[in-house]
């Protein structure tokens, strides 16, 4: 039996790991497990089986240095020593040990980062490296927060795989939880690689509630017949905020995020903050889009608008300072009301892009409209930002005239199923199908 020193310290041993492993299991609850015999060295035991060998040292300029040594058994009590009498034997005269030079760094340990020691912290950990360079990851990093807000600050080596499977599974919204999933996996594999034992293996194995397809949805003409008179004539914040993205080819939470201060209505622009490298992209405004704007400003009783609208407030908002709420209900509103189906505030995006390219703009001009960059390289880009404006303010006018076209001609697509028609694209006879 292990003996017991006056500082709370152990002499480890396979023995005293093997009982304290019981008893975490028992109790559930982790407890570390300090070497007597070599200080610095402690041993995490978990009830999930996650057992990993640990140091700490006063590192350069008051910091501590945590380094994890590696999961037991696979490091040895005798390595985990030798590992930490490695790093001890090479501790600066000011009693710091310098792990920025090669020379002083023991074989396997890790010095190079601080250890995730909560989901929130592994989230972290990777929103350092993700952030400024990859768009969508506030997005992404939203999403995983919200559907597994209640794990968030549990310590990784508690979480079981069922805890994130049952949150995950039990969203409401299902391609939500599906995309929490599919963005957190990567760092639970992370966490749990042999070589780190953050986490207990088995979070790597978390499913998708639902499969994520790539899109591919493009309303017909048909279907743009029957949904713009409902956006038009629909007092609901999403319906108009539906019709700007279809003028704009704007993203829903760009659009959903837009304040008064971003648009200029005189010169007829709309700068959107670029979450890539934070200077705004200039989306020109159409006639149509102004009108639409123009609409939403706060008027008198005779609808004539009064003043200048708040540069902080939202333009697309449930009440004032809201943001708008759960885009998938209002869709099937929508969907209901135009006798369409089985399409996203997405697809009215590709389904812009679409018109552009029946109509025969270059493929360049839709995707700078689109403000998708990976069709050049980034310092293409930069050189040329701004170049593609006159042409897409061109493009999206064509765009603006072409919806405008649809609408008015509405008429003749009164009392038509729609579902005779779901599938064919844009541009295509009767009875075509995409």
């Amino acid at each position: 039996m292990a003996v017991e020193l006056t500082d709370g310290a152990v002499e480890l041993t396979d023995g005293a790991i093997v009982r304290a492993a019981r008893e975490a299991t028992i109790t559930g609850k982790s407890q570390d497990l300090h070497d007597a015999a070599c200080p610095g060295l402690v041993i995490r035991v978990t009830p999930r089986g996650v057992n990993t060998f640990r140091c700490s040292f006063p590192g350069q300029r008051g910091k501590v240095v945590r380094l994890s040594l590696g999961p037991y058994p696979k490091v040895k009590i005798s390595e985990a020593r030798a590992m930490v009498g490695a790093l001890r034997a090479r501790i600066g005269g000011d009693g710091a040990i310098r792990i920025d030079d090669p020379r002083t760094r023991a074989p396997a340990a890790r010095s190079d980062e601080a250890e995730p020691e909560t989901l929130r912290a592994l989230i972290d950990h990777f929103g350092e490296r993700a952030s400024g360079r990859h768009v969508s990851w506030k997005i992404q990093r939203r999403t995983m927060e919200y559907v597994f807000q209640s794990h968030l600050d549990r310590p990784l080596a508690d979480l079981a795989v069922s805890d994130l499977q049952l949150s995950a599974d039990a969203h409401r919204a299902e391609f939500a939880g599906a995309l929490a999933v599919r963005c957190l996996r990567p760092m639970l594999k992370w966490a749990s690689a042999p070589s780190r034992g953050f986490a207990s293996s088995e979070l790597a194995e978390l499913h998708a509630p639902a499969v994520m397809r790539r899109g591919s949805r493009i309303l017909s003409e048909v279907e743009l017949g029957l949904l713009l008179p409902e956006l038009r004539a629909s007092r609901h914040p999403h319906a108009a905020a539906m019709m700007f993205m279809l003028l704009t080819m704007g993203r829903s939470h760009q659009t959903a995020m837009a304040r008064w201060r971003e648009v200029d209505l005189r010169g007829g622009f709309w700068m959107v903050p670029d979450e890539v490298d934070g200077e705004p992209h200039a989306v020109p405004l159409t006639r149509q889009a102004v009108e639409l704007l123009r609409s939403l400003l706060p008027g008198d009783s005779q609808g004539y608008p009064k003043g200048d609208p708040n540069p902080h407030d939202l333009i697309f908002a449930a009440s004032p300072g809201t943001k708008l709420p759960d885009w998938r209900y209002q869709t099937r509103v929508l969907q209901e009301a135009s006798g369409t189906a089985d399409w996203t505030c997405h697809d009215l995006r590709r389904t812009s892009a679409a018109l552009l390219r029946e109509i025969g703009v270059d493929d360049y001009v839709i995707a700078d409209a689109l403000n998708h960059i990976s069709v050049h390289s980034r310092q293409v880009a930069n050189r040329y930002k701004g170049y593609y404006v006159p042409p897409v303010a061109h493009a999206l006018q064509l765009l603006a005239d072409k919806l405008e076209q649809i609408e008015k001609g509405a008429e003749e697509f009164a009392g038509v199923d729609q579902r005779r028609w779901a599938g064919v694209s844009i541009g295509s006879t009767a009875g075509e199908r995409r």
